[in-house]
């Protein structure tokens, strides 16, 4: 056995692919930063300008600075994975038992990544709330007053928006028939099971209690990166073992792009 056969960086790539697979949170926020990751506790910074007067013409033109309102986010959130095998080369050589190991593990640090995204929902700058907000009959009123909150804080009424619901909802936007929209389901973000009323509809358990979330594509930032995947010998065990690192972050980068929605299921 020949722990220096292994070949972390393949497996790390695979192992980030399947993660990118799995991700439902990660896929309605904005990941561009996630290759300038090299650490945990790494800083990301997230350009943007401030907005720009615009001012009656007289004859004279005054240039103003333009405002940095750049942010800054923070890979500050680290897990791991560790599990045994018998040998290390024999399991590399096998691709289908490595890569279901491998799949595994990224089920694992997926899930604690979107739970940790879809904590955001406090941080969001719109609610939509009531006792029957996604009761069936009551499903296309709240999405319509969903879009009615983001246009009137100047979201572009084409602009893509995405909602995760919960199973208990999405059982009731299936019995609501909101499912059969006329919306153009090959134009959806990558991941969603359906669209809506300009919506791309998720469904995750991660959401905390009576809690949904939508918003735009760019209301919240996300970053993530396998630092670390190697093998070694087990002292204790007649077996080799495989391991790695994880790291992430995410931010609510517009929360006036950004919608908890509540419900009473």
């Amino acid at each position: 056995m020949a722990i220096e056969n292994f070949k972390p960086t393949i497996w790390r790539a695979r192992l980030l692919e399947n993660l990118r697979k799995n991700h439902v949170f990660a896929q309605v926020a904005n990941d561009e930063y996630s290759g300038d990751i090299s650490a945990a506790g790494d800083t990301v910074k997230i350009g943007g300008i401030g907005s720009v007067s615009v001012n009656d013409y007289d004859g004279a033109i005054s240039y103003e600075e333009l405002e940095d309102a750049s942010t800054k986010l923070t890979v500050d959130q680290e897990k791991y994975f560790a599990f045994k095998v018998d040998d290390v080369d024999a399991a590399q050589s096998n691709a289908n038992e490595m890569d279901e190991a491998m799949d595994e593990a990224s089920h694992g640090l997926d899930d604690e990544a979107d739970k940790y995204i879809a904590g955001l929902y406090t941080d969001a700058g719109l609610s939509v709330n009531g006792t029957d907000t996604f009761e069936t009959d009551h499903c296309y009123e709240t999405f319509a007053e969903t879009k009615r909150k983001l246009m009137e804080n100047d979201v572009p009424g084409n602009m893509p928006l995405w909602c995760v619901v919960n199973p208990q909802v999405w059982e009731a936007i299936l019995i609501d028939e909101i499912d059969t929209s006329t919306d153009n389901i090959s134009a959806m973000g990558e991941g969603a099971i359906t669209a809506t009323m300009g919506f791309d509809l998720y469904v995750s358990n991660n959401l905390a209690a009576n809690r949904n979330m939508a918003g735009t594509y760019r209301s919240i930032g996300f970053a993530e990166q396998i630092i670390e995947t190697e093998a070694l010998r087990l002292e204790d065990y007649f077996a080799d073992a495989v391991r790695g690192l994880y790291v992430y972050g995410a931010k609510v980068i517009k929360n006036d792009e950004l919608v908890d929605i509540q419900d009473s299921n």
